[in-house]
């Protein structure tokens, strides 16, 4: 639902002597709260309406769940704004878009409570518990992940919400990110539900709306972490290879992927251990073939007695 606001104010601060006209206004749906977006190109607030989910304001009590504002302003080139202060003017589309996600994403990770931290991860419902790929960009994970999910249901991706005393995750309704090397992944998603952006590690990147791919679960905490993969794309790798990692270096890969507002310690802690009980597999995977590595991964679990 995109709402043409007409000749209005976006906010009664250092921007509300500007009127802006024909502008579009897109409450988008966190777990939590409602992101407010407004965009004077049209072109561009109907591609976020298709890339987020909605929310439907009715009521004034509705309004009390908003947490921000961004103005998207022009037709080019753009201006980024929020909460009535600039951020950003002089842009291209791919940048005004790169910077709006970056500012999107923010919010949903600064909604941290005492035991979660964000994982940098990719997940997967397999067999009545969760699959965690976890890795630096490019690393394979998102490709991994919507590929093993044949074998399941593809959770999220990006904005995980790692909670360590329940050892599970969950995930804001927000996009996966592909490269724009990934051509074979990419062609199977309509590209109007496609942001374009400019990935500062790896160049061209597409954010692609949830809805292309058959989601499982909601923001909620559901099935419990049954395996973290590290997964390693390696070009060079004639066949893929699947191992348990040693537990000594779990800590350096677990601590490389999560984000939280203090360092984690002892509560990560406790989530490691939960490995030493046979709670879950810790699983280097290096491959070359993402089709082949998940249905390797396939046969792994189901030999370790999934």
């Amino acid at each position: 639902m995109v709402n043409n606001v007409g000749e209005d104010k976006v906010d009664e601060g250092e921007r509300g002597t500007q009127k802006l006209k024909s502008i579009n206004r897109i409450p988008i749906q966190l777990s939590s709260c409602v992101l407010e977006l407004f965009v004077r190109d049209s072109s561009i607030a109907l591609l976020f309406s298709k890339i987020f989910a909605v929310a439907d304001i009715k009521s004034d009590s509705d309004f009390a769940r908003l947490r921000q504002i961004v103005l998207i302003d022009g037709f080019g080139p753009y201006e980024l704004w929020v909460n009535g202060i600039p951020v950003a003017n002089g842009l291209n589309r791919t940048a005004v878009l790169t910077l709006a996600m970056c500012r999107i994403e923010n919010l949903l990770l600064s909604n941290l409570d005492e035991f979660e931290y964000v994982m940098h991860a990719s997940s997967v419902s397999y067999r009545g518990r969760q699959v965690a790929f976890v890795g630096a960009s490019g690393s394979g994970k998102t490709s991994i992940a919507l590929t093993f999910s044949q074998y399941g249901s593809f959770i999220g991706d990006e904005c995980g919400f790692l909670n360590v005393t329940l050892g599970s995750l969950r995930y804001e309704p927000f996009p996966f990110q592909l490269k724009a090397t990934n051509y074979a992944l990419l062609e199977k998603y309509d590209a109007s539900r496609m942001i374009e952006i400019e990935d500062p590690n790896h160049g061209r990147a597409f954010y692609v709306a949830r809805t292309e791919v058959d989601c499982y679960g909601g923001p909620d905490y559901g099935e419990l972490i049954g395996a973290i993969v590290f997964p390693k794309y390696d070009p060079e790798a004639r066949a893929t290879t699947i191992a348990k990692a040693s537990f000594s270096s779990l800590p350096i890969g677990i601590l490389g992927s999560l984000f939280g507002k203090e360092r984690p310690s002892r509560s990560l802690a406790r989530f490691l251990n939960m490995s030493n009980a046979g709670c879950i597999l810790f699983l280097d995977v290096r491959f070359s073939d993402v089709d082949n590595a998940s249905a390797c991964l396939d046969v792994f679990l189901t030999e370790e007695g999934w």
